[in-house]
C-alpha cells in the first residue's frame, strides 16, 4: 500500500522532465528526446537511426510452434527473453508464451550485444537456454532451437 502512495508523485516528477539528451532518459517518446534522437523501448534516449530490432524466433526440438500449433510447447511452461548488455543489467521479458513461435523487440538500445532464451518447465526449473549475438546496428533475425 505504501508505493501506491508514492507512484503518483513520482510520475508527476518523471512527466515533468523536459527532453533526454542522447544517452540518457528517462523518456516516454521520441518526443521527449532532443536533437531528433528517438526514445527506446527501456526509455533511454539514442541518436536516430542507431536502436536495434530484434527478430527472435524459436523451435522446440526442431519444431516451430504457432499459435495454431502449440504442441512442440507442451513440454515448457513459458520463456524469458534476456537482452545482454556486457556492461550493465540485463533487460528481460518474462512470461514470454512459447507457443508465440517468435517475438520483436524494435528500439533496442545499441548497447544491447547479445540475446539469451530460458525455457521454464511447469515447476519453475530452466530446462534449457539458447543465446545469440545481435548485430551491432540494425536488425537481428536470430532462431535458437530448445531441447527441453
Amino acid at each position: 500500500m505504501r508505493l501506491a502512495r508514492l507512484l503518483p508523485p513520482l510520475a508527476l516528477l518523471v512527466a515533468a522532465q523536459p527532453g533526454c539528451l542522447s544517452g540518457s532518459g528517462p523518456c516516454a517518446t521520441d518526443g521527449d528526446c532532443g536533437g531528433g534522437d528517438e526514445c527506446t523501448r527501456t526509455g533511454e534516449c539514442v541518436a536516430s537511426g542507431t536502436a536495434l530490432r530484434v527478430v527472435l524466433r524459436w523451435t522446440v526440438g526442431g519444431e516451430a510452434p504457432s499459435p495454431t500449433r502449440p504442441e512442440p510447447c507442451a513440454p515448457l511452461a513459458e520463456l524469458e527473453v534476456m537482452l545482454h548488455d556486457p556492461g550493465g543489467e540485463p533487460e528481460d521479458y518474462r512470461p514470454v508464451p512459447c507457443a508465440l513461435g517468435q517475438v520483436v523487440y524494435d528500439k533496442i538500445p545499441p548497447r544491447f550485444e547479445a540475446v539469451r532464451v530460458l525455457a521454464y518447465s511447469a515447476s519453475g526449473r530452466v530446462v534449457d537456454t539458447a543465446e545469440a549475438a545481435l548485430e551491432p546496428t540494425g536488425e537481428s533475425s536470430v532462431l535458437v532451437d530448445l531441447e527441453p
